[in-house]
């Protein structure tokens, strides 16, 4: 699993800043996708908590995917320990 705090953050985000002015010439693309209207918004209110635009966030997640060659973060469902899944329900008889 990775961690990333503020500083961190900041830290890629200027060092992505400087990428950028080094490779002004580099060629850009746009990217269409459906979200959530309720999930943007929160996204959009947290990057710019952390002083970063919609943009950068997903530049940031993108390189750090290609750069891992795999989802940054663990994937996973809830795992529901085998003792509840194998546990025999009681029966009430008489009710």
């Amino acid at each position: 699993m990775v961690c990333i705090d503020n500083v961190q953050i900041v830290q890629y985000v200027e060092y992505t800043k400087q990428l950028n002015e080094r490779n002004t010439m580099n060629e850009t693309t746009n990217i269409s996708i459906r979200i959530d209207v309720q999930l943007k918004k929160q996204a959009k209110k947290l990057f710019s908590d952390l002083g970063l635009n919609m943009t950068t966030a997903l530049t940031i997640f993108l390189r750090q995917a290609v750069r891992s060659q795999g989802i940054p973060f663990e994937i996973s469902r809830v795992r529901i320990p085998i003792e509840i899944l194998t546990a025999k329900v009681p029966q009430n008889n008489g009710l």
